[in-house]
């Protein structure tokens, strides 16, 4: 696991932010990284490309309560085991030093491993998968 001062000094344009904020301790804002890479074969939602969740959106709207087929009941409990496989292996990497975007890269890895897409990723435009 790559510490905060081994990505500091291969990228510069990583490093913080300066800016004119008066902070009261060590931590610093940093720069967002590029968003990472959902391969071509992952299916992916609505909103991975302009960020809105459309059929979200227009769900809602709808003000009806959906019921649930077998089907879409073990796909959930697939989504769920993913979401556990994706937090025992953020769990893994949390340590003084390990940077959040390091976190996520572990994460989006994880879950792209099982062939699935990471939910947070673009979802209202948030550039990350945690």
């Amino acid at each position: 696991m790559r510490m905060l001062k081994e990505i500091e000094d291969e990228k510069e344009d990583i490093g913080p932010i300066k800016d004119s904020f008066k902070y009261t301790g060590p931590l610093r804002r940093f720069k967002v990284t590029p968003k990472r890479h959902v391969p071509e074969h992952i299916q992916k939602p609505d909103y991975w490309l302009f960020g809105d969740p459309l059929s979200e959106i227009e769900a809602d709207k709808t003000n009806r309560i959906i019921v649930n087929s077998d089907e879409d009941i073990e796909a959930i409990r697939l989504a769920c085991k993913i979401g556990r496989l994706a937090l025992d292996a953020a769990h893994s990497v949390v340590a003084p030093g390990v940077t959040t975007d390091e976190i996520d890269k572990v994460v989006h890895e994880t879950i792209i491993k099982h062939d699935a897409y990471p939910s947070p990723l673009n979802y209202y435009r948030f550039p990350k998968s945690v």
